[in-house]
């Protein structure tokens, strides 16, 4: 038998402050100080909401890198989205997004 070992990430929130449409990417900077970029992939739970907009507040494991769920507590609904760079500066998260 295997076994997995399930880790849990840690819950952060932030708020969403840039939205490139044509690659479907936002840029969220996390109370912490940090910023990162999330790819939307799909929304999971339907809310009363919309999935993105500039202003909302966001939860989750906002450090992750690749496939994970993170909150719209603003737009009330879950989203399934991809982590494109992890915690890092606001240029570099830029560089990902714009490029």
């Amino acid at each position: 038998m295997i076994y997995r070992r399930q880790t849990r990430s840690a819950i952060y929130e932030g708020t969403l402050e840039e939205i490139e449409d044509r690659r479907g990417m936002f840029l969220i900077h996390i109370d912490q100080g940090d910023y990162v970029v999330f790819e939307l992939i799909q929304r999971v739970r339907p809310g009363l909401g919309e999935d993105v907009a500039i202003g909302n507040r966001v939860s989750g494991p906002l450090h992750a890198l690749g496939k994970t769920e993170i909150t719209n507590v603003s737009g009330e609904c879950r989203l399934r989205v991809y982590g494109q760079t992890g915690p890092s500066s606001l240029t570099a998260c830029r560089r990902v997004m714009f490029r």
